[in-house]
This record gives C-alpha cells, sequence and structure tokens, in this order.
C-alpha cells in the first residue's frame, strides 16, 4: 500500500503531468481493450459509396420487387441492389427522372411503380454490366420495366471512396497508434517526476528501486480498474488485447528501469 498511496500522492502533487499520464494510459488501455467494439460499431459503419458504377430501373408496382431484387443480387458482377418505394420515389423524382435517359411523360410520373437501385462491383466490366441489363429486361419484360443509364461514378468520388476505405481498415489502429505516441510523452514526463521523488525517498528512508515500484502498482491499479470497467460495458475482452495491454506495462517499466539508473 505504502508505494500505491504514494503513486496516487506523486499523480495529484503534479496534476499537470500526473493526470495526463493517468488519463492517455486509461484511454490507451481502454482502447486497446475494446479494439474490436471501436472497429464494429465505428469505423465498419464508414459508407463506401461513390466508387461504383449503378443504374435505376422503374418498374410495375405490382411487380414482385423482392423478388427481383433477390434474382440481381445473387448475380457476380452485382454488389447490391436498393428497393426504392412508391412514396420514396415520389420524394426523390426529379432525381431518378434525371437517370432516365428516355424522356419520360408526366403521365408516367402519376402511376403506381416502385424501383431499383443496381449497384455493381467496382471492377465489373462493361460487358458484364450489359448482361446484367439484359437479364433484368427479360426477368422483368419490357412493357414493365424502364431503365435509366448507367451512371459512372465521379474521379473525386472515388479518390474519396478510396481514403474511407483506408480509413475503415485501419481506422481503429491508427487512432491507437496515436494514443500511443501521446501516451508515451505523457511518459517520458512523469517518468521523471517519479525518479525525482523516488531519489528523495531512497536517500531518506533507505528503500531502492522506489520508481519502479510505484510505477508497477499504479501501472496495475489502472489496469485493473479499466479491464473491469471495460468488462462491465462490453464483456471480457480478447487474450490477445489484453497480451498488448501487458506489453505496454513493460515498455513502461523498461523506460523507467533505465530512467532509474541514469538518476542513481
Amino acid at each position: 500500500m505504502f508505494y500505491l498511496n504514494l503513486f496516487w500522492k506523486t499523480v495529484t502533487q503534479n496534476p499537470f503531468k500526473g493526470v495526463f499520464f493517468v488519463l492517455f494510459t486509461m484511454s490507451l488501455f481502454f482502447g486497446i481493450l475494446s479494439k474490436n467494439q471501436i472497429d464494429k460499431q465505428i469505423f465498419s459503419n464508414i459508407s463506401l459509396s461513390g466508387q461504383e458504377s449503378f443504374f435505376y430501373a422503374l418498374l410495375d408496382d405490382k411487380e414482385n420487387q423482392a423478388r427481383i431484387a433477390r434474382k440481381l443480387r445473387a448475380l457476380p458482377g452485382v454488389k447490391k441492389v436498393d428497393i426504392l418505394t412508391s412514396n420514396s420515389i415520389n420524394k426523390k423524382a426529379t432525381e431518378v427522372i434525371n437517370n432516365v435517359a428516355l424522356g419520360l411523360s408526366s403521365e408516367l410520373i402519376n402511376l403506381d411503380y416502385s424501383g431499383l437501385k443496381i449497384v455493381f462491383m467496382s471492377k465489373i466490366s462493361s460487358r458484364s454490366i450489359s448482361l446484367i441489363r439484359n437479364y433484368l429486361n427479360r426477368l422483368v419484360g419490357k412493357k414493365h420495366i424502364t431503365m435509366g443509364g448507367v451512371k459512372e461514378p465521379q474521379k473525386n468520388q472515388v479518390k474519396l471512396s478510396g481514403v474511407l476505405h483506408f480509413v475503415k481498415s485501419w481506422g481503429a489502429t491508427l487512432s491507437l497508434v496515436a494514443f500511443f505516441l501521446l501516451w508515451f510523452l505523457s511518459h517520458v514526463q512523469f517518468g521523471d517526476v517519479l525518479s525525482e521523488t523516488a531519489y528523495l525517498i531512497e536517500n531518506f528512508q533507505r528503500r531502492d528501486r522506489v520508481a519502479i515500484k510505484m510505477l508497477v502498482v499504479g501501472l496495475i491499479s489502472v489496469s485493473v480498474f479499466t479491464f473491469l470497467f471495460h468488462t462491465f460495458f462490453f464483456g471480457v475482452p480478447p487474450i490477445l488485447n489484453a497480451l498488448v495491454v501487458l506489453a505496454i506495462m513493460a515498455l513502461a517499466l523498461g523506460i523507467q528501469a533505465k530512467s532509474f539508473r541514469w538518476t542513481a
């Protein structure tokens, strides 16, 4: 308890360096333990739309849109098929009609119809697109469908989508790396404070390796609190994530050990 009390006393007596070190340590440990949740709930939800070709198709509202969409989704080269209801099409009538390059009359707009948005894979060939459009024509019947032209992605959308794809794949890891760098800087600053406190105690109370022992119990207390907090909200973290936390704790002790020898 002596070293634990001494650690937290040092933190409170040096609020800028001490509190920042504790906050960055808790944030880093919690982020590592929660990496899977961060990936799933934040970065995995980033939309990558904009880099694929697509076209709209207007159908007679009596057609079975769900069946048609299901058959289209099974085709190679089709990424997804969105069903547009009559209400949603009426709200976006201008957008849909502009993508149907067949000069629709105003009478058609007043009919009951629904729509499909067929989105292709990013590297689909023009021949495959033609085959899919011909298949849709045969599946529904030319009298019951009006297809718009294929809309190609704009270059700036492709570039933006590429950036989003990188963030989607590496966002959680990059965030943790940034937190690690901030934690490392705060640890170096707070490590000097620990060394100064340890120097005084070692000289007047005949104790040894005080800075290391303070940091050990301090990191253990922070990691235990973070682990319990994570377990309460998200469940037990993966073993690999917990091992990464232990590795960072070992790194912190190694840095402090060198600082201790230099100070002594």
